[in-house]
């Protein structure tokens, strides 16, 4: 779990990645869904938000790397890991 940048987002959202092999975020204020990042195969076992870029990277049990970018479409870039 972890709170999203000061400078970018006023540390407005706290996000997790959860067993359910997603990425969950919420309005820190309103407790309110705001996002659930679906590509993992496996629990996601870390997240961080990116130092300076509106960005959220993801690991999974699965082996996989993943950044989630502010696209409207929350298209995601992976990469395995050996």
């Amino acid at each position: 779990m972890g709170f999203s940048l000061v400078y970018s987002t006023g540390q407005k959202y706290i996000y997790t990645g959860s067993y359910d092999s997603s990425v969950y975020i919420y309005d820190v204020v309103s407790g309110s869904l705001v996002e659930k990042l679906k590509g993992h195969q496996l629990a996601v076992r870390d997240c961080s938000w990116h130092p300076f870029d509106p960005a959220l990277v993801s690991s999974s049990w699965d082996g996989r790397v993943a950044k989630w970018t502010s696209n409207p479409d929350c298209v995601q870039e992976t990469s395995d890991v050996d």
